[in-house]
């Protein structure tokens, strides 16, 4: 798959290929092995929360080197439009080299600003993965699969204890993640060099099951803390979705424990609107968003509609989308950019009676007339 990104990327790579600068590619297997680091990066990051992030595809250039892989976030909460700009929840994870050495990658999102992700190696493998202000030590199998991660040293807990986290990665057949379990230490020191390990406990585990038809299931499992490490497990809570893809879309079913506590279908439409329905359960009422994209696949309208609890219709919503150029843009694409959102409360007949824009409101007034612009208070 290529991205906007690439055009101006796959300059660079094009005097690669022909050699100027003395630049070379990376090989191949180095390329899987960065991205792969990156990809356990951001399964380690969200394992606390019934979502997941999948492979959808593979990045390339111009001459059909590797240089990434798509990835797309599996999620109930959300429906991907976000800022407005994106009509889904894919990032390419990206590499950057100079010479045969990959120095840097990047977690790119609609062609937008990416966020970087620095690389260490140790020989031709990843050794250290870091982002904002996490960092994973990486550890492999006997096969060479990445297997956990580890951040940095020991941090204070208090004036006693110290605390750190790892995280530990394990796959199907297929090389699918199947379990995330997130590992919380705590030790004993007077220095940050010098701890004793004394409890260790499972914080979060993400169990993930595949089947033949394509339904991906997650279920996280939450623990309580530990005083001793050989005490027992104390389940918190337990959460979890199923994600049923569609021809048009996709079903997802949220639950807590065994109890189904919502449902939401996305589906696009003939005419390219996306709708997204949420279901409450079981305790009732029902959201639905109509999306309108542009050809750029940016959100120019919205309306929300549903019922209440009780089975009232609930207070119908619509928001209109501008956007404007940057004075001073970075990136491409929507980074170039600013949205504006006109939000509009409307009555059973479709007619606005309140509009939202910013922080500041106005009221449809009894004799037809809009009241001033006010300031929200709260």
């Amino acid at each position: 798959m290529k991205t906007t990104l690439f055009k101006a990327f796959s300059i660079g790579l094009a005097l690669v290929m022909t050699g100027h600068l003395g630049y070379t590619q990376p090989a191949a297997e180095k390329v899987t092995n960065a991205v792969e680091a990156m990809h356990a990066m951001l399964l380690v990051n969200n394992a606390g929360d019934p979502s997941l992030f999948v492979k959808r595809g593979e990045v390339q250039d111009e001459t059909g080197a590797p240089t990434g892989r798509q990835v797309e976030l599996l999620s109930y909460n959300g429906h991907g439009y976000g800022d407005g700009f994106t009509s889904n929840m894919l990032y390419d994870l990206v590499i950057e080299y100079k010479g045969n050495n990959i120095t840097s990658g990047k977690q790119v999102k609609s062609d937008c600003e990416p966020y970087a992700i620095w690389l260490m190696w140790s020989g031709d493998r990843v050794s250290e993965v870091r982002q904002f202000t996490q960092s994973y030590k990486v550890s492999y199998d006997a096969g060479g699969r990445i297997t956990g991660l580890n951040k940095g040293g020991w941090a204070k807990k208090n004036k006693k204890e110290w605390v750190r986290d790892r995280a530990t990665i394990s796959y199907d057949g297929e090389g699918r993640p199947v379990q995330v379990s997130r590992i919380k230490e705590i030790g004993t020191g007077k220095a940050y060099n010098d701890v004793t390990p004394k409890v260790s406990y499972t914080e979060y585990k993400k169990e993930i099951s595949y089947t033949a038809d394509g339904k991906i299931k997650v279920t996280v499992t939450s623990y309580a803390p530990k005083n001793k490490t050989k005490d027992d497990d104390v389940v918190r809570s337990e959460r979890g979705a199923l994600f049923e893809e569609k021809p048009d879309g996709m079903l997802v079913t949220s639950y807590s424990g065994d109890a189904v506590n919502g449902r939401k279908t996305v589906e696009t439409q003939e005419d390219g609107k996306v709708e997204v329905t949420y279901e409450n359960l079981p305790g009732g009422g029902i959201t639905v968003n109509t999306f309108t994209v542009d050809e750029r696949g940016w959100l120019t309208y919205s309306l929300e509609t549903g019922t209440n609890r009780d089975g009232s219709a609930r207070t119908m919503i619509d928001r209109t989308y501008t956007y404007t150029p940057k004075e001073e843009a970075h990136g491409e694409g929507a980074c170039a950019y600013r949205s504006e959102v006109l939000m509009r409360h409307l009555d059973a007949e479709g007619s606005p009676v309140k509009e939202i824009k910013g922080s500041q409101y106005r009221e449809k007034l009894s004799d037809g007339s809009w009241s001033p612009w006010k300031y929200a208070q709260y």
